[in-house]
């Protein structure tokens, strides 16, 4: 299904209009890089009045964003499963560079946060067993090697799950130079195993 949009007249798929249940077809008449754009050039010439606007009502819109999620579940979450398809790689891209820039942020709202965010992933594993076990199978190929890239790598977090499981240590209390000398003993008994095998010259 298409639709000609008012503002720049192309015809478009029905998914580039924002829905609106006043309109005969539910959806706006401008396509949504239209409005978007009508929008950000009324923001730039009514700044003020936008944010006076914002403060003055900003307690019923809150009250409006709970009612209108409490009731459109259901829909919101299957836009969101569509919108995250859809630009998977730009959303990706967009949470690295974040983490990239805010490394001391997340650190700090993980050691916060600790109790809720394994209640969080607890509730979705269970809420998602099928799709969790689907991507297993899918993706054991990648898996698999992924694995042997982090050995192969001597990653820290390889590291660490080793000392771990060696010592009765704390992942978060090791501190660099044991995994430093870890990093060392391991390489060395990756050489003799060679010698062994008669892998050297």
């Amino acid at each position: 299904m298409t639709k000609i949009c008012t503002e720049c007249g192309i015809e478009k798929d029905i998914g580039e209009f924002h829905l609106n249940s006043w309109r005969k077809d539910g959806h706006c008449s401008g396509c949504k890089k239209c409005v978007s754009a009508i929008r950000k050039k009324y923001y730039q010439t009514h700044k003020e009045q936008s944010a006076e606007y914002y403060h003055t009502h900003k307690k019923e819109r809150v009250e409006w964003l709970v009612l209108y999620n409490h009731t459109h579940k259901k829909e919101r979450a299957e836009w969101f499963v569509r919108y995250y398809h859809k630009h998977q790689k730009e959303i990706n891209e967009r949470c690295l560079r974040y983490y990239h820039t805010h490394k001391k942020e997340a650190k700090q709202y993980c050691k916060t946060h600790k109790k809720e965010i394994a209640e969080r992933k607890a509730r979705y594993y269970q809420d998602h067993k099928k799709e969790a076990k689907q991507y297993c199978k899918t993706h054991k190929k990648e898996a698999i090697e992924y694995g042997k890239k982090i050995r192969r790598e001597l990653k820290n977090s390889y590291v660490k799950k080793l000392i771990v499981g060696n010592n009765k240590l704390k992942y978060k209390d090791i501190p660099s130079e044991m995994v430093d000398m870890y990093k060392t003993l391991v390489l060395i008994y990756r050489e003799i195993k060679k010698i062994k095998r008669g892998e050297t010259t």
